[in-house]
């Protein structure tokens, strides 16, 4: 004779997705029931912990994580969280020549050679693009100065699974 438990009850939740800045931090809470198991994350990358019920994420890409949670009978669960990590985009430049904000510098760019990034004026047309980002705009379409103003652009990571971003820029003269 054999006997079968069927425990009922189990509940795993790694908790909602969560979007942050590249450098920042995301507190996971996940929960789980019965209390008194064990849990495990994975991938163990940018994790302060991978034995606990809140660890601090610090990825430095996009990442989903996996919490695999075993119950003191031995009832495997899993749930996923994903934490989406975005470029810090700077949203002024003012090219004046003093060298301090003349280019539109943008963050861990040169990690990604095949960019191609667009920047519209407010009536949508095209000021500026570039393929790859190997010289950062400086505020000017065909070597003339752009009147100080808010502009659009998107960048585009060309990248599998890489969100284009979009916002606006302005130039302060």
């Amino acid at each position: 004779t054999i006997s079968v438990f069927v425990e009922t009850g189990v509940i795993v939740d790694a908790g909602p997705d969560q979007n942050i800045i590249l450098g920042g931090d995301a507190n996971i809470t996940a929960f789980v029931t019965p209390p008194d198991g064990s849990v495990e994350w994975s991938p163990p990358d940018g994790l302060d912990c991978t034995d606990c019920l809140d660890p601090i994420a610090s990825p430095g890409e996009t990442t989903q994580y996996f919490i695999t949670y075993t119950t003191p009978l031995g009832c495997v669960q899993t749930d996923s969280i994903t934490i989406k990590v975005f470029i810090e985009i700077p949203n002024t430049i003012t090219p004046d020549g003093d060298g301090v904000n003349d280019t539109w510098n943008i963050p861990e760019i040169e990690d990604y050679p095949d960019v191609f990034v667009q920047i519209f004026n407010r009536w949508g047309n095209e000021v500026f693009s570039s393929a790859g980002y190997n010289e950062p705009w400086d505020g000017r379409r065909d070597g003339e100065e752009l009147p100080a103003g808010s502009y659009y652009y998107i960048i585009d990571y060309n990248q599998s699974g890489k969100e284009n971003l979009n916002g606006t820029v302005n130039i302060i003269r």
